[in-house]
């Protein structure tokens, strides 16, 4: 996948609110940790996200060569 494929993608999914919004109004971000994981043509990418409304929310989206349903999988 090119680099190109990877944004084009990534879009679709900010489309269908698949992929993390930092400047949700709605949700205030506390912190936000990024992680990259490379293996020659395998990788993983990781965003977690802490906020804070009524509660404390931690959303994690995974993109990456081995999943087979990628964006949000943990909130």
């Amino acid at each position: 996948m090119t680099s190109e494929e990877l944004l084009e993608k990534w879009d679709r999914c900010a489309r269908d609110s698949d992929f993390p919004m930092l400047d949700n109004a709605n949700h205030p971000l506390s912190c936000c940790k990024v992680s990259l994981y490379q293996e020659e043509r395998k990788w993983a990418l990781f965003f977690e996200i802490v906020g804070f409304t009524s509660c404390a929310m931690n959303d994690i989206y995974a993109y990456g060569s081995g999943f087979d349903k990628e964006g949000l999988v943990m909130s």
